[in-house]
């Protein structure tokens, strides 16, 4: 059984008694790799809402057309259904999912996300694409579970192509947040005095905004 990560050094060595040869270079691990951190429109927890993440990673091992890559989310992570897989480099709006030769086709089932590429192009090594993907955040923190999200490539055949995983987004309660009538006006034509307290879970600084919509 391969190892999660590429061990550093990479070396075998056979042994025989006494007797030992000299280190062997190991192979490398068909690891997918993460460029960039998880990019999550939303980081709070105890929301019932879909909101986009977006993934950058890059191949070891090409996928050919109709291979797949599998996405999967911690536990208690909902995944709903990728919304766009595209290079990089490429224009937001360019989108490999809609855009010919690319093209795949998505099926969700709660915490994964199966994606199987349709067209004339797979998808190549070393090349930096994006999965955006609709997520919902558990609804509350466990200190036990998982945050890992893993990405997975097979051939047409399901024959295992690339493996490779990594560290979730870090969520936040969402800010306490209460609304109180002043002088219980309900019925008057008047403006009414709304007191509304918000306690932020992290300091908001210069430059953020803060947003109170109604009803």
């Amino acid at each position: 059984k391969n190892p999660d990560y590429q061990p550093f050094p990479n070396s075998w060595k056979i042994e025989l008694g006494s007797f030992a040869s000299k280190h062997i270079d190991g192979y490398a691990l068909a690891l997918v790799s993460f460029p960039l951190p998880l990019g999550a429109k939303n980081k709070n927890y105890g929301q019932n809402v879909f909101t986009p993440v977006e993934i950058t990673f890059k191949l070891y091992t090409a996928v050919p057309v109709r291979g797949y890559v599998n996405l999967q989310a911690p536990p208690d992570y909902e995944l709903k259904n990728a919304t766009g897989l595209r290079m990089r480099s490429a224009p937001v709006g360019v989108d490999l999912v809609t855009e010919l030769p690319f093209q795949a086709e998505a099926v969700t089932d709660s915490r994964s996300c199966s994606l199987r590429l349709q067209g004339t192009i797979g998808l190549a090594a070393e090349v930096p694409y994006t999965i955006m993907v609709l997520t919902k955040n558990p609804l509350q923190l466990s200190s036990t579970a998982s945050t890992l999200w893993t990405l997975t490539c097979l051939s047409p055949s399901l024959d295992p192509l690339d493996e490779g995983s990594v560290d979730s987004y870090k969520i936040h309660p969402s800010a306490l947040f209460t609304v109180n009538n002043k002088f219980n006006q309900r019925y008057s034509l008047q403006p009414v005095s709304l007191e509304v307290s918000i306690t932020f879970d992290r300091a908001i600084r210069f430059g953020d905004f803060v947003q109170l919509n109604a009803p």
